[in-house]
């Protein structure tokens, strides 16, 4: 494998490791542990097949938390409308149409990344903990429902649910803004520079 061909997998494998492992992994062993899904033939494993059991179902969750998250994106996106107004953030991304949105916002990721490696694979990093707290956010709506319906090894708690939830929402909203201000700073460098692919 060329080494041009290692490098383009090196983005990819950071969207798998921040945005789908980090956010599946603690959903599984919360989930398992709240509703006692766990099997006592678990710790009758070696530490190695633990680890790889742990690692496929946490990435399985987490890809699967991606397709929530891209439900929630309608409300995250509304909160970045606001928050940019508030802020008197222009940003060339439009913020009403969602199709548009990912529509311009990956198209723009693309361009920048064949024009300027280094700075595709910021921007890849930066959307990577987009979608980690995206799912992070998706995760902790599931296991809250479940533990409100179901019987579970800790009670739903209102007062512990609602701060996190604020925190979660506003962490969405600032990993957008951030990745979203930061396309439009490198994507206007290379305007400067003439570099830049018309579509």
């Amino acid at each position: 494998m060329s080494s041009g061909s290692v490098a383009s997998l090196i983005p990819e494998i950071y969207y798998d490791l921040i945005a789908r492992i980090s956010s599946g992994i603690p959903f599984v062993i919360v989930l398992f542990w709240e509703t006692n899904l766990y099997s006592d033939n678990v710790t009758t494993l070696n530490k190695t097949s633990v680890f790889f059991v742990v690692l496929g179902a946490g990435y399985l969750a987490g890809t699967l938390l991606t397709t929530i998250s891209a439900i929630i994106h309608y409300i995250v996106w509304g909160f970045l409308q606001l928050v940019t107004r508030i802020l008197n953030f222009e940003t060339s991304i439009p913020t009403k149409s969602l199709r548009e949105i990912f529509s311009t916002l990956y198209e723009k990721i693309d361009m920048i990344a064949k024009k300027d490696q280094v700075a595709g694979t910021i921007l890849k990093k930066m959307e990577a903990n987009a979608g980690l707290a995206d799912n992070l956010f998706s995760g902790y709506l599931i296991l809250s429902v479940t533990m409100f319906f179901l019987e579970t090894t800790h009670e739903f708690n209102i007062w512990i649910f609602s701060p996190i939830f604020i925190l979660l929402i506003a962490t969405m909203v600032l990993k957008r803004v951030l990745l979203v201000g930061r396309l439009d700073t490198l994507y206007k460098n290379l305007e400067n520079k003439g570099e830049a692919i018309n579509y």
